[in-house]
């Protein structure tokens, strides 16, 4: 389950190395999905990147956030700008080109990388799905 938000800018707390927002009664771990994928080496396809170039959020005092919820386990996403929500069967899928992406399609006439959230997830905190598991088991 995901659902979008917006903070401001000015909510965002750090604790250690990681930057945190209240929401919803909780203390809400953000992961920076650019500077993740940026750090991360490609698996397949050919050596170098090209970057998408475009204007970013008209607001930089705000972060744009995919709270993502995955068995028990709430982290907020953020990216650079939501550009569109689209629900859509896709004809076709190309498989990933780097670490962080499960596969990319055409929606709305624009290839798109889908992200592998387990995978994100995983990478940031290798116990972030066990943990919610032994707080389930423990309930």
């Amino acid at each position: 389950m995901s659902r979008l938000e917006e903070f401001p800018r000015s909510a965002l707390e750090r604790v250690g190395p990681f930057d945190v927002v209240q929401y919803r009664n909780e203390i809400l771990p953000l992961i920076q999905v650019s500077r993740l994928l940026r750090r991360r080496p490609a698996t397949t396809g050919r050596a170098g990147s090209r970057q998408r170039t475009g204007s970013p959020a008209s607001d930089n005092n705000r972060v744009q956030v995919e709270v993502y919820a995955g068995r028990g386990q709430r982290v907020g996403l953020v990216v650079a700008q939501i550009l569109d929500i689209a629900e859509v069967t896709l004809a076709s899928r190309s498989p990933a080109r780097r670490a962080g992406v499960e596969f990319t399609a055409v929606v709305q006439g624009r290839v798109t990388e889908f992200l592998d959230l387990e995978g994100i997830m995983r990478s940031t905190d290798p116990d972030f799905f066990e943990l919610a598991e032994a707080v389930s088991v423990e309930a």
